[in-house]
């Protein structure tokens, strides 16, 4: 039986140096039924004459040119073309190693509708660094794919490194909130494991993120610190008929709200001003910390000393980090 057709969905902005080689990696690929869809998404670099020249070299590359309007629009214009029976997505500064769709393609049988994998990091100085690279393979129905997504244990929340197929995507543009610009992956991906019926997991490594300078995920500004709040909310509000899952949210909301209300501003008005209001929130949610058993020991201490001296705990906080930082690299979704 003939394999189906892949889409496979890049969104790209200012990246000419590095989207040659993402797409040479994706070119490479050993399954070759490939639809590869580039959406520059008002680049001001030289980003959309790579597109266009690789474009004119293998058809299976179309390009479309849009104004800018953030990555979740960019892959919405692509899912919008999309003709394949399976999607996935690349960040157009990332690679992939040749068999990483032949193999999640291989994994996805009959009754999964997503397949996905582990990924690595490509640092600055050369080193690589895996997450995870066990080797195991779990397959997961919908609420366990829930968990496992929520946790973060071993499975990650972006949408790069997974297969979904099609039909997943029907009817989420008209509702997904666009305006969300950070942890947009793990929104995603809460609606799409949401509606698929099995997941299917192999712990292998063959996305490769590459750590730069500028990365989206790693610039400090209001919206990196505000936006997952709103995400955490969504799916707070969209786990309501289940409380184990939703304390495993309110503990992970907990975490964020006491770790950001302490962040370095670096003098900058808005930081500041976005680190006020996570400080009320999270005075707002201290009397519920105090009381639940839910939340442990260490966050309960933590969000009272936030809530009493923050310049301490960032300071105490601050110590911390550079003794285990050592081994630590930026996380490219949720810290």
């Amino acid at each position: 039986m003939d394999k189906l057709l892949i889409s496979v969905i890049i969104p790209c902005y200012n990246i000419a140096p590095y989207v040659g080689k993402c797409l040479d990696s994706v070119l490479a690929q050993t399954y070759q039924n490939l639809e590869i869809i580039c959406v520059n998404d008002g680049s001001k670099d030289e980003t959309g004459t790579v597109l266009d020249e690789y474009a004119s070299k293998d058809k299976r590359i179309k390009v479309i040119h849009q104004e800018n309007g953030g990555v979740t629009k960019a892959r919405f214009t692509g899912l919008n073309v999309a003709q394949g029976e399976w999607i996935g997505f690349i960040d157009g500064d990332d690679m992939i190693d040749v068999d990483m769709y032949e193999r999640l393609y291989n994994n996805a049988t009959d009754e999964i509708d997503i397949s996905h994998c582990g990924y690595k990091k490509r640092l600055k100085n050369g080193t690589i660094v895996y997450v995870y690279n066990t080797g195991k393979k779990i397959y997961q129905d919908t609420r366990s794919g829930y968990k496992d997504l929520i946790e973060a244990t071993f499975m990650e929340p972006s949408l790069c490194n997974k297969l979904f197929r099609r039909h997943l995507f029907d009817g989420l543009q008209d509702w997904l909130d666009v305006s969300i610009k950070i942890n947009e992956d793990m929104l995603m991906n809460f609606y799409l494991f949401r509606k698929s019926r099995q997941s299917v997991y192999e712990d292998f490594c063959p996305y490769s993120y590459l750590y730069r300078k500028g990365c989206a995920s790693c610039a400090v500004n209001a919206r990196m610190l505000l936006d997952p709040i709103k995400v955490l909310d969504i799916l707070n509000h969209g786990l309501a008929d289940d409380k184990e899952l939703q304390e495993l949210v309110k503990n992970r909301l907990a975490y964020y709200l006491i770790d950001s209300a302490s962040v370095s501003c670096y003098h900058k008005k808005e930081v500041k001003e976005a680190r006020k209001v996570i400080r009320k929130r999270l005075r707002k949610s201290l009397k519920e910390i105090l009381r639940e058993k839910h939340y442990s020991k260490r966050y309960k201490i933590c969000a009272l000393w936030v809530c009493i001296w923050p310049a301490s705990y960032r300071w105490v906080h601050k110590q911390y980090r550079k003794r285990h930082s050592k081994n630590q690299t930026c996380q490219k979704e949720w810290a």
